[in-house]
């Protein structure tokens, strides 16, 4: 068994000068966009 791949990092793309709660904040952003994605690709959009 190889324990190279035993590291996971979880954000590569944000850079360290960046503050953890911006981090998040981004993070967050993104997977409510990618969730209103979704909402708005079902057939039933009503809400609209």
């Amino acid at each position: 068994m190889k324990k190279q791949n035993a590291k996971i990092v979880i954000i590569p793309h944000y850079s360290g000068s960046q503050k953890p709660s911006e981090v998040f904040k981004r993070v967050i952003t993104d997977q409510i966009e990618k969730k209103l994605n979704k909402n708005e690709n079902k057939p039933n959009n009503a809400a609209n």
